[in-house]
């Protein structure tokens, strides 16, 4: 969040001059909307007359239809975010979830790296205002609530909340107590969205009671058999489910369910269709063949995001190997997929930026790094850590683990 989006402090008398600014009456009851470009920095870095440009036209639409529907007040903008202020909760919100919408249009035309969110923090109280600059306690926390907002997301404290219970056509979700930056006591905030339009917030859908998982999710897909042979099907099962059992010991990935990956078999379907239908991040698949008593697998894993094929390899072994309990054949494709997973999380928290990587991609690759021997991996380590535990401030894991490093 721009910091010069923050209260302007009264100006303070120089030297032997005295103070000559007159007075502000307080005034009642208003609310205040602080509102910014999530990543604005990498972005202007990146492309900097667009970007420009395109907060302009936002600016334009904001001060021109948005604002004067809403009853709103824009107090500045400056670059990358702007203040308002309203005299009512229900107005405030209004504008908010309507200015969310803005810059979908052109994000259905961005690859992901470039396209614009913006986040916002609404908060009610008494304040402080001239024709340049509203001043007071409960505009810094409208901008400290602002920075709990995910991209695409408005965040609102109690005082806005117990002005929109009645009259407001939205969905509200609780985010109980946080702990803010400089602020003396916890506050009770409220993540808001639209019904109709939906949360357009980039966050994890947690369903409520159940713990935040980080662990990267895999489906494995039947294996596809080159023959037309009926009694070759069966194959493909073994290998899907042996390979299930296999990775579903380990306390680093979350695997679906065998019953989920079943409906895909003999489908043509993309990586990247069947993780978004299984809510997976990677998905493991391939074909075998089989001459004699031998077997010949082709297996490759991708990841779904990228729809990038990530390890591939062909592995032989018995026919009967497949029987056993412990198969030295699944074990071996087993552990070869878990390195290459494991190996592409970590390489992308090295090179990528910190708010383009995944929540769990940041919390594995700290956790990895952590125990790597260099200067160099170590301190990215406490980078990862840092940051996922500045996204969820409220999960136990990210923190057991910063303690640790």
């Amino acid at each position: 969040m721009n910091s010069s989006l923050q209260p302007t402090p009264p100006a303070q008398a120089t030297h032997g001059e005295a103070a000559t600014a007159p007075s502000l009456p307080q005034q009642l009851h208003k609310v205040v909307l602080v509102m910014d470009l999530v990543e604005s920095v990498r972005l202007m870095a990146a492309n900097e007359a667009a970007v420009v440009n395109q907060w302009r036209g936002f600016v334009h639409h904001a001060t021109t239809v948005v604002l004067p529907d809403c009853k709103g007040r824009m107090v500045k903008s400056l670059g990358d975010g702007m203040l308002v202020e309203f005299d009512q909760p229900t107005d405030a919100v209004r504008a908010a979830l309507t200015l969310h919408k803005y810059f979908a249009p052109l994000n259905d035309t961005l690859p992901a790296s470039q396209r614009l969110y913006l986040r916002a923090g609404l908060n009610a109280t008494n304040l402080y205002a001239d024709e340049n600059d509203v001043y007071g306690h409960g505009v810094n926390l409208a901008a400290r609530v602002a920075d709990l907002a995910a991209p695409g997301e408005t965040i609102i404290t109690a005082s806005v909340f117990d002005g929109i219970v009645v009259g407001m056509d939205a969905e509200v979700e609780d985010r109980g107590e946080s702990y803010l930056k400089h602020w003396p006591e916890p506050v009770r905030t409220w993540a808001i969205h639209s019904v109709t339009a939906g949360s357009s917030a980039i966050r994890a859908q947690v369903p409520e009671g159940t713990a935040l998982d980080f662990r990267p999710s895999i489906a494995v897909v039947p294996f596809e058999t080159r023959s037309h042979a009926a009694e070759q099907f069966v194959i493909g099962e073994l290998i899907a489910d042996g390979v299930i059992a296999q990775l579903a010991r380990s306390p680093d990935l979350r695997v679906i369910s065998r019953l989920s990956t079943t409906a895909f078999r003999g489908r043509t379907s993309s990586a990247g269709e069947i993780g978004r239908h299984l809510e997976a991040t990677f998905v493991l698949g391939g074909s075998y063949v089989t001459y004699g008593d031998k077997v010949v697998i082709m297996a490759q894993l991708t990841d779904n995001r990228r729809e990038e094929v990530i390890w591939a390899d062909r592995l032989t072994g018995d026919l009967r190997d497949l029987m056993e309990t412990q198969s030295e054949l699944l074990d071996a494709l087993c552990s070869a997929c878990s390195r290459a997973l494991l190996n592409d999380v970590v390489q992308r928290t090295l090179v990528l930026p910190l708010p383009q990587l995944d929540s769990n991609a940041l919390l594995l690759g700290g956790i990895t790094l952590m125990h790597r021997s260099t200067p160099r991996d170590l301190q990215r380590s406490h980078q990862l850590l840092e940051a996922v535990v500045a996204r969820h401030k409220r999960v136990a894991t990210p923190w057991a683990w910063l303690a640790k490093w």
